[in-house]
């Protein structure tokens, strides 16, 4: 479903571009956590009402109860996009709600570390960044030839210390599924053992292990390990 337009007119490589604004016969609502309007600037996700709805899912009720919600009268379908718009009533795209994690009470927006990453080398191909066990965060990068500790201090530099992950492993390609999505399933188990021996929160390693061969994981383990502790 197409409900937004923006047209570019000059871009440069540091320029946001907008998802736009809406096309005739949509409308739209931006709502917080607690199911209220958001103000100018302010992030909330994105609900789409007009011709291009839905009516439900055939003999999904529970789908559609998900999906869909009632806004004065009238449908609207939660996109699940968490977005904000300017004074001119232009959107901004800022990621999935579904991406969105609470670590230590902190909301972090994992898409947002992971175009960090992405920017921090151009040999950087590919990552994706999870949440593990509640505590942790681990960044999972595909690179043939990256410095982990150029791209930590990179990490302090741009994101918020709660934001930087706990672990980076850096694997020479990313599983993917029959459809060239990722496969998080597949993702080599980071090894917190380094735990116990840590009591400094900004003693946090690094580790390059994985490789896939052959459809299969072979891990190498934590081949290096960094602290960033000074003794």
């Amino acid at each position: 479903m197409i409900t937004t337009y923006y047209s570019v007119v000059q871009a440069t490589d540091t320029m946001t571009v907008p998802i736009g604004s809406l096309l005739p016969g949509y409308r739209c609502v931006i709502l917080d956590d607690f199911s209220q309007p958001v103000f100018t600037g302010q992030e909330g996700e994105l609900f789409v009402g007009g011709v291009g709805v839905f009516a439900g899912y055939l003999g999904r009720n529970e789908l559609t109860e998900k999906a869909l919600v009632d806004i004065d009268g009238e449908q609207f379908y939660g996109t699940g996009d968490l977005v904000h718009f300017d004074s001119h009533g232009v959107l901004y795209y800022v990621g999935r709600k579904d991406h969105q994690v609470k670590l230590h009470g902190q909301r972090i927006e994992l898409g947002e570390i992971e175009r960090c990453l992405l920017q921090a080398s151009s040999d950087v191909s590919r990552c994706v960044v999870v949440k593990h066990d509640d505590d942790h965060l681990v960044a999972y990068i595909q690179s043939n030839n990256m410095n982990e500790e150029r791209l930590r201090q990179y990490c302090r530099s741009h994101l918020p210390p709660f934001m930087v992950p706990s672990m980076f492993i850096i694997v020479e390609q990313l599983p993917l599924n029959a459809n060239g999505k990722l496969d998080r399933k597949r993702l080599p188990t980071p090894d917190f053992s380094w735990q116990h021996d840590v009591h400094d929160d900004d003693c946090l390693p690094y580790i390059r292990g994985g490789f896939i061969d052959c459809g299969f994981w072979s891990a190498y383990g934590p081949s290096t390990i960094h602290t960033g502790c000074s003794t």
